[in-house]
């Protein structure tokens, strides 16, 4: 995946338009909330949150929540994710409150549907820990759906 690559070697500029238009495709080819598209979104989001588009990344991973709530279920692997990422996004734009909620409900959740020792579980454990920490800069630990498309954030340290 080209727009990836270049997300990961920061060149957003060059990554964002590939991302909206995979995303354009696959919203005609499989509809717009086909797990597919639902990762692709995702990925948007992400580099636009890379990108300090901070307004639209959380946009579209609210829009990737609702769509993962609705078809996935609250519990699925994919939802927890997005919700876990929709946290760091509100974070990153200084809505403490809805980023310290989100993060909240999604230790509660993947604690629920995953249990305690589950990797994604540890994951959001320890990137809220981090954020009540107060750490600024706190790089995202959540991988994006895991269903079909590449990470773009790949854990840093230990988790757990």
């Amino acid at each position: 995946n080209l727009a990836c690559i270049y997300c990961l070697d920061g060149r957003l500029k060059e990554a964002i338009p590939l991302y909206e238009s995979v995303v354009a495709d696959l919203e005609q080819i499989g509809g717009p909330r086909h797990p597919d598209t639902l990762c692709a979104r995702w990925n948007l989001a992400a580099a636009c949150h890379k990108a300090k588009r901070l307004a639209e990344a959380i946009r579209l991973g609210e829009a990737t929540l609702a769509d993962c709530e609705q078809i996935l279920g609250p519990g699925h692997w994919d939802t927890l994710t997005a919700r876990a990422n929709l946290a760091h996004a509100y974070h990153g734009a200084g809505q403490l409150k809805r980023a310290s909620a989100q993060f909240d409900r999604t230790l509660r959740d993947c604690e629920r549907s995953l249990g305690p020792d589950d990797p994604l579980t540890g994951a959001v454990r320890e990137l809220r820990k981090r954020y009540l920490a107060g750490r600024q800069g706190v790089a995202p630990i959540i991988a994006p759906p895991r269903n079909n498309l590449a990470r773009l954030d790949v854990p840093t340290g230990s988790v757990g």
